[in-house]
């Protein structure tokens, strides 16, 4: 009914508020001038007992500790890569020393030379080594003993035997090398003899026959003459 009477040009009474109007096709509402309301102020939170309430409450903290400025530094990174440098730089420490000790401690062993030795013991027969070819066996033959055990005689000892001169002349290189004197003596095409030179007591030679078997790893051993 209010649409018809405002279509109509009628003006829409509200008592003791105002009247609506239409204008121009549009609907508005104008205020009576007599009208006048006052609405009752919002109490604040100052005077309420809610504020009491709230500031009586203890203040909550959190229990994860406060971040971090953006440019402050971070002491415990600092101490925990300080310590895993001590302990890397400790373990390297350890394994240098470690090392170092072992090769210090190590115990030297001192090859005797054929020259140095003298051992005494009874006179017997040097041995002659079957697996020498017959030619071999009888170019070394055992030197004869003399009537005084006790004399120093040179003696010619026969400490390898090779089937081909290379064989023969790389043994001849190392034992040299290890401050050996030998040489190298050709029975044939397929004999090659290294020899040594032993000064010893005839009494003497059977014990410096095992001694030059042990140094050289030659069976075989015996006198060249």
């Amino acid at each position: 009914q209010t649409k018809k009477d405002l279509a109509a040009g009628k003006e829409v009474p509200i008592a003791d508020i105002g009247k609506f109007v239409e204008v121009s096709g549009k609907i508005k509402f104008i205020t009576d001038e007599k009208f006048q309301f006052t609405p009752a102020g919002i109490p604040t939170i100052k005077n309420s007992k809610q504020l009491e309430e709230q500031n009586s409450k203890p203040v909550h903290k959190p229990s994860y500790p406060a971040p971090h400025k953006a440019d402050s530094i971070n002491w415990s990174m600092v101490i925990l890569v300080v310590i895993l440098l001590i302990i890397i730089g400790g373990g390297g420490y350890g394994i240098y020393y470690y090392t170092t000790q072992s090769k210090t401690n190590t115990p030297t062993v001192a090859v005797p030379q054929p020259k140095d030795t003298v051992i005494q013991a009874p006179p017997v027969a040097l041995p002659i080594d079957s697996t020498l070819s017959k030619d071999t066996t009888a170019m070394a033959a055992t030197a004869p003993l003399p009537a005084d055990t006790l004399q120093v005689n040179t003696y010619r000892m026969i400490i390898g035997n090779y089937p081909n001169r290379e064989k023969a002349e790389k043994r001849l290189r190392n034992l040299k090398i290890n401050g050996n004197h030998v040489d190298m003596v050709q029975k044939d095409s397929v004999n090659f003899l290294i020899v040594t030179t032993i000064n010893c007591r005839v009494a003497d030679t059977t014990h410096v026959i095992d001694s030059l078997q042990r140094l050289f790893g030659y069976k075989g051993v015996m006198t060249f003459k």
